[in-house]
């Protein structure tokens, strides 16, 4: 996880985007959706100070518990 908690969240999320493309064959569309979902998650956790490799459950609730 150390080195996870260096990568950028853009980075995170096409890392994941590949395994999606790579290992289960997502199609196009399901790759862009998760892309659009990943991304606005990704703003909302920055908002709240946190990076993609930090999250942790309590933070994706937008009423803070």
């Amino acid at each position: 996880m150390a080195r996870a908690a260096r990568r950028s969240n853009s980075t995170l999320i096409e890392l994941f985007l590949d395994m999606l493309a790579s290992e289960r064959g997502a199609a196009p569309n399901t790759l862009a959706a998760y892309a659009r979902d990943l991304a606005r998650f990704a703003s909302f956790a920055q908002k709240r100070g946190c990076s993609l490799s930090a999250v942790e459950r309590d933070d994706m609730d937008q009423q803070g518990g």
